[in-house]
């Protein structure tokens, strides 16, 4: 077995299956391999320039509020400052479950037998039938937070806490 270190992926290339007097077929094993784990790299990079976008959403909503609500608009909104503050752990909590419980399984699950429409997944809830697509899932994630941090700044010192986790969740 021979390691791969690329893009922060470690890969471990199989080569069971190939024989060594078809050198070729190898080749084009190892090609197919590293373009997976490139695409896998480009995805997480993507990632996590979304997940930075929360940065921005802070200063927009830090411009919108009455001053004196803008140090805590900041440590809700920021992820940056994710461990400083209570509210933002549990904002991105509640997004983050409500993801993994429902989200990808309606959003990008298991379509093939779906009664009637191809609208709506019914399966890969809890992320239990997702095969090594979990990068994937962590950019959805991304959008989903984003999402919920847009839709919170709409709402921004006008709803109560609970109100608050309850649409993170949702």
């Amino acid at each position: 077995m021979a390691l791969t270190v690329l893009c922060g992926f470690v890969h471990t290339q199989n080569t069971t299956n190939v024989t060594t007097a078809d050198p070729i077929a190898a080749l084009q094993s190892d090609v197919k391999s590293v373009k997976r784990d490139m695409d896998k790299g480009f995805v997480m990079l993507c990632a996590f320039v979304i997940f930075f976008m929360q940065a921005g959403f802070a200063f927009v909503e830090a411009g919108s509020v009455r001053s004196k609500n803008v140090s805590n608009i900041l440590l809700k909104v920021c992820n940056l400052a994710y461990y400083l503050t209570k509210q933002n752990l549990m904002n991105t909590s509640f997004c983050t479950m409500g993801w993994f419980v429902v989200g990808w399984g309606i959003a990008f699950g298991n379509r093939s037998n779906v009664s009637r429409n191809g609208f709506v997944g019914n399966g890969g809830f809890f992320l239990l039938d997702s095969d090594d697509d979990y990068h994937n899932w962590f950019f959805q994630w991304c959008f989903c937070v984003a999402a919920a941090m847009i839709a919170g700044g709409s709402v921004a010192e006008r709803t109560n806490l609970s109100a608050t986790f309850f649409f993170n969740f949702v």
